[in-house]
């Protein structure tokens, strides 16, 4: 996705007409979520069948580009010396947030806050339109922490692993873990069991104290393969019930690449706040902070930069956070 991206940001040509395209196709696709998600909600109910027009499987990662592109049109259109009237002109891109209260994904309630505190300039004015501000972010907190209440089923039909169990298991090896897993499995549940992201981060030092050595390069990149595409890994096989589920970056990143990998994978998204295209130098602060805070949710959260779609949301986010100088004329004495 970059190289493409740097294509367009070249010329100002091509930059313009890119970006004059894009926001059209962004607005549209924001519109296109509220008939999408609301059937897969009524059919389904909340969780992560409601992936919009992307499909099943897909809520998180809906949930974050709904809120990158409509953070990225609104700061577009709005006007920061007048916040409140902005807003209430603009409030069909506030209203648009809403599919992402009917998914599950509880990282929304963070999002929204980290959305408004970063839609202001941060200034000696700064206090003073949060003061202003604040309310409407709290009702949009509770309106839809009564949605996800409401209508979220927190069982899923999935053996949630508590951490009771973990530490029952704290001093135990990872075989007796795993037969421990299975046990329940097949005894105490009929669904699969899901394990927590944390826990996964506290289990990934036994993982590598039962294969020593792999620490520099990790397992390999065909660890998540079903056979569908790739053969089944050696590793795959034997921690299958280690893999599923939803894995944190620095959890997937570090199994599959190591120490040396994850350095890699960091210097990447270092790169991308350093490296200015030529004709764009200016940085604009809000939306590189929004793409930061959701580099480092990221790494606890979920491992979307797997998924193609959401590349072409974030990293065309971050490129158009580098704007043109602009020189203003002199006045004339």
């Amino acid at each position: 996705m970059v190289p493409i991206l740097r294509y367009f940001w070249a010329t100002e040509y091509r930059h313009d007409l890119f970006v004059k395209s894009l926001d059209k196709q962004l607005y549209i696709f924001l519109w296109l979520q509220v008939p999408a998600v609301l059937f897969q909600f009524f059919m389904h109910g909340a969780g992560d069948k409601v992936g919009g027009t992307m499909g099943d499987g897909f809520s998180g990662v809906l949930s974050f580009c709904i809120y990158y592109v409509s953070f990225y049109l609104l700061t577009k259109r709005i006007d920061r010396n007048n916040i409140m009237r902005s807003l209430y002109k603009n409030w069909t891109l506030i209203f648009l947030l809403f599919p992402t209260f009917l998914n599950e994904t509880k990282i929304s309630f963070g999002l929204i806050i980290v959305y408004f505190v970063l839609l202001m300039p941060i200034d000696r004015k700064y206090i003073i339109r949060m003061t202003f501000l604040a309310p409407l972010v709290i009702i949009l907190v509770a309106v839809g922490s009564f949605f996800y209440s409401s209508t979220v089923n927190e069982s899923q039909g999935k053996l949630k692993l508590d951490s009771e169990f973990f530490e029952e298991y704290l001093d135990a090896d990872i075989d007796q873990l795993e037969k421990g897993l299975e046990y329940l499995e097949k005894y105490e549940n009929e669904e699969e069991f899901d394990i927590p992201r944390f826990t996964k981060l506290g289990l990934m030092p036994m993982v590598f104290s039962a294969h020593p050595g792999n620490n520099i390069l990790g397992f390999g990149i065909n660890i998540y393969s079903r056979g569908k595409y790739i053969e089944e890994s050696d590793f795959n096989k034997e921690y299958d019930w280690l893999l599923r589920g939803t894995s944190p970056h620095i959890y997937s990143t570090y199994m599959q690449l190591g120490i040396i990998g994850s350095i890699w994978m960091m210097t990447f998204l270092i790169s991308l706040f350093l490296i200015k295209p030529k004709k764009y130098p200016k940085r604009d602060l809000s939306s590189q902070l929004f793409f930061f805070i959701a580099i480092i949710i990221l790494l606890l959260y979920s491992d979307l930069w797997i998924n193609n779609n959401f590349c072409y949301i974030m990293l065309t986010f971050i490129m158009l956070s580098w704007k043109k100088v602009v020189c203003h004329p002199t006045r004339p004495l």
